[in-house]
């Protein structure tokens, strides 16, 4: 069938509805008999009945006008739809994701954490070297990172330079604290902090003192964290969440996807997990945390706080620990 000359193709219609005005003005999709499909300003299609064709009132626009209308709602519905599949997928894998076999059991995860730690969080291995707080020696990598992000983020002093307009200088704390640990930030999540421009500093400084000091829930101010980056490219979990995990390890933590997803599983809770961050995801993240801290107790360990438990999650789970630990379980 040829195609249709441009001179050919019908006028666009445009109504709108003598009741629903809140649908606001609607494009003629397609007419049969007894019914019009109209795609409407708030997004919607519906089928009108043509028992109710007397309340469809035609706009009386320019052809131009008419045409614009058209294309501006046609265009703004595909961009709808595409959302809502890729919200879909990221569901569905997210639903996969949740219902996958965990990688171990939980007795096993402890028997793990018994061989490389015999003394559990007090072995003097685990204090010295994953703690880094060496006997008669000042605190190294995450100790003295936890140190000084406990003193340099503190609420007291974060509102102090934000009020003063000095964020370039807590940013600066923040690069100090991270060049503590160096091993715990890849060197692309790094560079997304250093390149950063100044006006994109004083905003990521605000949205981490929001996330530890603000007002509301830690999903409401996980969400605005994530608003005080750039979108793309897309923010880092660890980045996001590393500073205001080694300011108060007692109630936030540092977020690394693979193995929190894989302790959830363990603990039995469900994340909604995505590769962009969101506060929804966070708050069931730091839950599957705060579950295994329960569990730890319950079973007669003694964790400090969330950063043993991290601790904990990323040594157990690490596959060089499970080939040599956990025969046939890694």
């Amino acid at each position: 069938m040829p195609l249709a000359r441009e001179d050919e193709k019908p006028q666009p219609r445009i109504f709108t509805h003598a009741v629903k005005e809140e649908w606001g003005r609607g494009t003629l999709l397609s007419e049969a008999e007894n019914k019009r499909e109209i795609l409407w300003e708030d997004d919607k299609v519906r089928n009108i009945h043509a028992s109710h064709w007397d309340r469809l009132h035609e706009v009386e626009l320019s052809d131009d006008e008419k045409a614009k209308f058209d294309e501006t709602l046609r265009a703004r519905k595909v961009t709808a739809d595409a959302a809502s599949k890729r919200a879909a997928r990221r569901s569905a894998a997210s639903k996969s994701r949740a219902k996958k076999k965990p990688p171990v059991s939980w007795p096993i995860q402890l028997q793990v954490f018994d061989k490389l730690f015999p003394g559990g969080f007090e072995d003097e291995k685990f204090v010295a070297k994953e703690r880094g707080i060496p006997p008669g020696k000042p605190p190294v990598k995450a100790g003295a990172a936890l140190a000084r992000a406990h003193d340099l983020l503190s609420a007291e002093r974060m509102k102090d330079l934000c009020d003063a307009g000095r964020e370039q200088e807590l940013f600066r704390d923040m690069e100090q604290i991270a060049s503590t640990v160096k091993s715990m930030l890849h060197f692309t999540e790094k560079a997304r902090l250093t390149e950063q421009s100044p006006e994109e500093r004083a905003r990521f400084v605000r949205g981490v003192q929001d996330l530890l000091y603000g007002e509301g829930t830690v999903t409401e101010r996980f969400d605005r964290m994530v608003a005080a980056v750039p979108p793309e490219p897309r923010p880092s979990w660890t980045v996001l969440s590393f500073f205001s995990g080694f300011a108060r390890p007692d109630e936030q933590i540092i977020i690394r996807p693979t193995f929190w997803l894989k302790q959830a599983s363990i603990v039995d809770k469900t994340v909604p997990y995505d590769p962009t961050p969101s506060g929804a995801a966070y708050a069931a993240f730091l839950e599957v945390a705060q579950a295994t801290f329960r569990r730890l107790t319950g079973a007669g360990y003694n964790p400090r706080d969330l950063m043993d438990v991290y601790i904990f999650a990323w040594r157990t789970l690490s596959p060089k620990a499970l080939k040599a630990h956990a025969p046939g379980q890694g």
